[in-house]
């Protein structure tokens, strides 16, 4: 089975495919201490819930933001025997990248985009509420051509009270 992996700068996803099936998913915290053995260890427990071994995992399919984490999930790749694909600028098959630095553009904007033209077509505008929002621009030809990031809700937010005295 296919093992997506989201993972933001808060929250990393997880879904298991069996097919196009989703067969379970999970959530948990993005720690940059993260090892790959305790990835490994929690990867084990989500599965073993529902009756699962970690054998089931055929393949990864990784979209990360943290590059501190990329080598710890690639080390449980490794441990697993699994081919590991991540998502960036040069698996970006279905959505070309016209930005001045395409290296530069985060995977999880790249999946974005690569989903509203599967999904919706385009042109179009992504908006992601993560740890950031971020708004991209997806022109006429479906090419991702940029966009902005801005702070998200919660760092707003915690802005706000920190520094208006009445909220």
């Amino acid at each position: 089975m296919l093992l997506a992996v989201d993972m933001g700068n808060t929250q990393t996803a997880l879904g298991l495919f069996d097919g196009d099936s989703l067969v379970a998913s999970w959530r948990m915290p993005t720690d940059r201490t993260f090892t790959k053995d305790e990835i490994h260890i929690r990867l084990q427990g989500y599965l073993s819930i529902h009756g699962l071994a970690l054998d089931c995992i055929s393949d990864i399919a990784f979209a990360g933001v943290v590059p501190q984490l990329v080598r710890e999930w690639r080390g449980v790749a490794a441990q697993l025997g699994v081919k590991m694909m991540q998502v960036g600028a040069d698996t970006a098959a279905v959505t070309s990248i016209d930005a001045p630095n395409p290296a530069e553009v985060g995977a999880d904007r790249i999946a974005n985009a690569t989903a509203v033209v599967a999904h919706y077509g385009f042109p179009a505008i992504v908006v992601d509420f993560g740890t950031a929002t971020n708004l991209d621009v997806i022109d006429a030809r479906g090419a991702y051509i940029g966009g902005a990031i801005a702070p998200g809700i919660r760092i707003s937010m915690d802005a706000l009270t920190a520094r208006a005295a009445r909220l």
